[in-house]
């Protein structure tokens, strides 16, 4: 007979964790009462957009009607889509550049039909905007204006752009104003030779700065469209007008001229807006915004006189000689009579003397 089988209690087997495990398993941050926090989504994230000066959003900066489309508007505004991108760190931000292929920005044009919201007048007011950045745009190689005296003098050394300018000029054009922004060349010897305090200043200049300007082809100074002064600008077509004149043709009288373009136009912008053709549909509509202040008769003069000092030169090839050293006897008769002559007075002096 066999023998008879004794059931044996198995004791239970406690499963080990490594030691690693268990440690992680004891001082988890769900067994602490620790919840981590949740990431924000992408789409939450700012939007930081690259090269803008909040200094522009001033009154005296940028109009008030052209900062929200140039800020947002991915088609007609100054900046590109959104992309996102790690800084030093390793955080992820989003961020918008400024586009580097155009420099003339066209506002979008005002709602032909309102439906629903009333449209503001700040829609039918906009004006464009010209940002001059030949080293960002047209990706040319300047020099530093200080010539033997750089420090980087006799070296491959040429400027880079560092931002933009903080103070944006309002250019007078013949019937309507502009906006022209700029930005600043910097030279990167004379700056570390200037932070270092070694006797020399910070290598920072404006690219509409004469030194600057003058180093771009022909080609590309014609792009510049105005004459910037210390606080404003004109535009190169209200100079055109100023060049031709005669005695009945008085910088006042050209003066008198651009003022009734600009009120011309700013009663097509007051007729267009929503209320001025239509009056009986009860509706109260905020006022435009005030017109600009026109630029003085001195201010064009001056204007004037900065842009006729570049064009010495050739008003001094078409006196002299093809050698540029000698008057030609038909052209030294044909002065000599404008100056001293009957035409002392007459409006032939005034079109094509060489003072002008």
């Amino acid at each position: 007979m066999p023998p008879r089988m004794r059931s044996v209690t198995q004791p239970h087997r406690t499963r080990l964790l490594p030691g690693w495990m268990s440690q992680s398993l004891l001082f988890s941050p769900q067994r602490l009462g620790y919840v981590p926090p949740l990431q924000t989504p992408l789409s939450d994230l700012p939007v930081e957009l690259d090269g803008w000066a909040h200094l522009w959003e001033k009154p005296d900066g940028i109009p008030s009607a052209d900062i929200h489309w140039l800020k947002e508007d991915t088609t007609r505004g100054m900046f590109t889509a959104v992309h996102v991108y790690k800084d030093n760190t390793g955080v992820l931000k989003r961020r918008r550049v400024m586009a580097s292929d155009r420099m003339w920005f066209y506002p979008p044009e005002p709602p032909a039909y309102a439906g629903g919201v009333l449209p503001g007048p700040q829609l039918f007011f906009r004006s464009r905007v010209f940002v001059w950045h030949p080293v960002g745009v047209w990706r040319c190689w300047l020099k530093c204006p200080r010539g033997d005296k750089c420090v980087g003098a006799g070296n491959d050394v040429h400027l880079y752009k560092s931002g933009y300018h903080h103070r944006p000029r309002h250019i007078c054009d013949v019937s309507s104003w502009y906006t022209m922004l700029t930005e600043v060349l910097c030279c990167g010897r004379c700056t570390k030779a200037g932070r270092n305090h070694e006797g020399i200043t910070v290598g920072r200049w404006l690219a509409w700065d004469a030194a600057i300007l003058a180093q771009l082809s022909e080609a590309h100074q014609a792009m510049f469209p105005g004459v910037v002064t210390s606080k404003r600008g004109v535009d190169k077509n209200v100079v055109r007008l100023l060049r031709h004149r005669t005695e009945g043709n008085t910088m006042i009288k050209v003066w008198r001229q651009i003022q009734k373009n600009r009120h011309d136009t700013t009663l097509l912008m007051t007729v267009a807006e929503p209320g001025g053709i239509v009056s009986a549909l009860r509706h109260k509509f905020q006022a435009p915004p005030p017109p600009r202040e026109l630029p003085s008769a001195p201010l064009l003069r001056h204007a004037f006189l900065l842009a006729e000092a570049n064009n010495v030169q050739d008003y001094r090839n078409q006196i002299l000689s093809s050698f540029g050293t000698v008057l030609k006897m038909d052209s030294t008769k044909k002065v000599v009579k404008k100056l001293s002559g009957e035409g002392q007075y007459s409006p032939v002096l005034s079109m094509n003397s060489p003072k002008n």
